[in-house]
C-alpha cells in the first residue's frame, strides 16, 4: 500500500500545515510521504525534527492574525510548489481566516462554510435535535437558574473558555449551555 501511495505522489510532495500545533499533523504527513512546511504556535524541537521547514505563525493569547500567517505561509512555500494547505487547531473560531486562506492556498479539511455552521450552537442543536439525537439545550439569555448551566465561547475549542453561569457574565460571542452528568470527553478528533 506505502509503495502504490508512494507511486501516486507527485514528484513535489510537500504539503504546508498551520495549527496551534502542527506536530501530530506533520507526523502524520510524514507517514503519509509527504514533506510538511509547518506554521504554528510553538515551533518546538519535536515539529523541526519532522518538517521540512517550520515558523511561528501566532501566539497562543491572540491566535492567528490573516496577513501574518499568510506571509509566514508564503515564505515557507518559497521554493516549494506545496500541493495545498492543511489547516488544524487554531481555527474554530476564525471561519473568516479560513475563507481568506483558501483565497491564496488550496485548502485539505472542512470548508469555512462547514466550520462556521459546526460552531453554530443553534444549527448544532437543532441539527441534533432533528437527528433524534440527545444534546444539552442552549440559550442566548442566561438562564434564571444559572448553577444548571455554562457559559461558552461560540467557535471556542479545547474547553479553556468554559465556565459556570452562576456567576458569570456572558460576553460578546458566548452563550449557555445547560449542564449534563456524565464524563465530559473531547471530539477533538472530529
Amino acid at each position: 500500500m506505502r509503495s502504490s501511495l508512494r507511486a501516486s505522489l507527485s514528484e513535489d510532495n510537500t504539503i504546508l500545515i498551520a495549527a496551534a500545533s502542527g506536530r501530530a499533523l506533520a507526523a502524520s504527513a510524514r507517514r503519509a510521504f509527504y514533506r510538511p512546511l509547518v506554521a504554528d504556535f510553538f515551533d518546538d524541537l519535536d515539529t523541526r525534527e519532522l518538517a521540512a521547514a517550520t515558523i511561528l505563525g501566532g501566539e497562543v493569547e491572540t491566535g492567528f492574525a490573516a496577513h501574518e500567517l499568510i506571509a509566514r505561509l508564503r515564505a515557507l512555500a518559497t521554493g516549494e510548489k506545496p500541493l495545498g494547505l492543511v489547516w488544524g487547531s487554531g481555527f474554530e473560531d476564525r471561519p473568516e481566516l479560513l475563507a481568506e486562506l483558501a483565497q491564496h492556498f488550496p485548502l485539505y479539511g472542512n470548508s469555512a462554510a462547514v466550520v462556521a455552521r459546526a460552531k453554530d450552537p443553534s444549527f448544532l442543536a437543532a441539527l441534533c435535535r432533528d437527528l433524534d439525537i440527545p444534546h444539552p439545550d442552549v440559550s442566548f439569555e442566561k438562564p434564571r437558574d444559572g448553577g444548571d448551566w455554562l457559559v461558552k465561547r461560540q467557535g471556542g475549542g479545547g474547553g479553556i473558555h468554559i465556565r459556570p453561569a452562576d456567576d458569570s457574565i456572558a460576553e460578546n460571542g458566548d452563550y449557555f449551555q445547560r449542564r449534563v452528568a456524565g464524563t465530559p470527553v473531547s471530539v477533538l478528533l472530529l
